[in-house]
């Protein structure tokens, strides 16, 4: 597959089927990677606000420990694993 993509989008070919469009490239760049290693313990509803607050743009989802999930990854989405106690299991990333 061969992409050239220019940030305005003027330009966009795909050799091949891609799920992800030009666009939704676009809308991934300006997510840089991120943790909050300070929100593990911490009871799962506040740290999922905190987050929220930092940029409203994630897509923050809320999952217990050892939950099975898809393997993609996503700049835009923050997943919070929580334990039995509803605190924060592991260190929140986005990816």
């Amino acid at each position: 597959m061969q992409i050239t993509l220019i940030t305005d989008n003027t330009i966009c070919q795909q050799q091949h089927h891609n799920s992800v469009s030009c666009r939704d490239l676009l809308k991934l760049a300006p997510y840089e990677s991120k943790s909050w290693p300070h929100l593990l313990g911490k009871p799962i509803d506040e740290a999922i606000e905190e987050i929220k607050r930092e940029n409203p743009e994630y897509h923050v989802e809320k999952l217990p420990l050892h939950c099975p999930m898809k393997l993609d990854v996503r700049p835009n989405r923050v997943r919070v694993f929580f334990d039995e106690e509803d605190k924060v299991a592991r260190v929140p990333q986005n990816g």
